[in-house]
C-alpha cells in the first residue's frame, strides 16, 4: 500500500507539470547576417507542443513596425510542431550596423509566461554609397545617438534640441519613438529661450539589446513657405 501511495503522489505531482509543458522552442535567440543589396530578411523560430493539451497562440507582438511575425495557424495539438516566421524590412546605409528585434508570443497554456524571441541582425553597408543632399540643420540634436548597456540602471538621458537660427519660426512640437521599450518627452528649457528644448529618453526594458528611432515633429506645416515634405529630424537610441 505504501508503494502505491508513493506512486499516486508522484503522478499527482508530475501530471500538472506535463499539462503545463506548453510550447517548447528549438531556439529563442538568433544572430543572422542580412543579405547584401537586399532590404528584407526572413527568419523562423521552430516550436513543438510538448504538453498533453492543445495550445493556442493568442497574441504575437513585435518590437518595431518594421518587423512582421506570422504563424501558419494558432492552435497546436499535443506533439504537433510549427514555426513563427519573422520578416524584417530595413534600409541599407553607408555604414554597417546591427539591429535588435524582439517578438513576444503569448499562449493560453496554463502557467506559461509570454515567450520572447530575439533576432539580432547584422546589416552590411550599402554596395552603392548613398549620397544625400546637404541641407542646413535648422534644428540641432546633441548628441545624435544615445545608448545604454544591459548592465546599467534604466536612468533617463537628455538630448539638447536647439533651433539654430535666431529669426527662425520653426519649432519642435513633439517626439515619438518606434519601440515601446523606450519613452520620450520633449520639453522647453525656459520661457526666456524659446529656441532651446530638451528631449528626455528613458528605457523601460534593459533585459536585452535593442535599437529604436526617435522622430522629432515640428510646426512646419503651420508656417508659410515651408515644404510639406520636409525630412523629419531623427536620432537613434539603443541598448547594447
Amino acid at each position: 500500500m505504501r508503494i502505491i501511495g508513493i506512486l499516486a503522489f508522484g503522478l499527482c505531482v508530475l501530471w500538472p507539470l506535463r499539462l503545463a509543458a506548453g510550447l517548447k522552442w528549438t531556439t529563442t535567440e538568433q544572430t543572422v547576417a542580412a543579405p547584401v543589396a537586399q532590404t528584407e530578411l526572413r527568419a523562423s523560430f521552430a516550436f513543438a507542443n510538448r504538453g498533453a493539451m492543445p495550445v493556442t497562440i493568442t497574441d504575437i507582438v513585435t518590437s518595431c513596425g518594421c518587423t512582421l511575425a506570422e504563424v501558419e495557424k494558432k492552435t497546436y495539438a499535443p506533439g504537433e510542431s510549427g514555426k513563427i516566421e519573422v520578416v524584417l524590412k530595413y534600409q541599407l546605409e553607408n555604414a554597417a550596423r546591427a539591429l535588435w528585434q524582439t517578438v513576444t508570443v503569448t499562449t493560453d497554456a496554463a502557467g506559461d509566461a509570454p515567450q520572447k524571441l530575439h533576432l539580432h541582425v547584422n546589416v552590411p553597408a550599402s554596395p552603392h554609397p548613398i549620397v544625400e543632399p546637404k541641407r542646413p540643420e535648422r534644428i540641432e540634436l546633441t548628441p545624435q545617438f544615445v545608448f545604454w548597456t544591459t548592465h546599467e540602471k534604466p536612468a533617463p538621458k537628455t538630448v539638447q534640441v536647439r533651433v539654430t537660427r535666431d529669426n527662425d519660426l520653426l519649432r519642435p512640437v513633439g517626439a515619438a519613438v518606434d519601440d515601446p521599450s523606450f519613452s520620450v518627452e520633449l520639453r522647453a528649457v525656459g520661457a526666456s529661450d524659446t529656441r532651446h528644448f530638451e528631449l528626455i529618453i528613458t528605457p523601460k526594458d534593459m533585459a536585452r539589446p535593442r535599437q529604436a528611432f526617435v522622430t522629432i515633429t515640428t510646426n512646419a506645416e503651420n508656417l508659410p513657405l515651408e515644404s510639406p515634405n520636409q525630412p523629419p529630424y531623427r536620432m537613434t537610441v539603443a541598448i547594447k
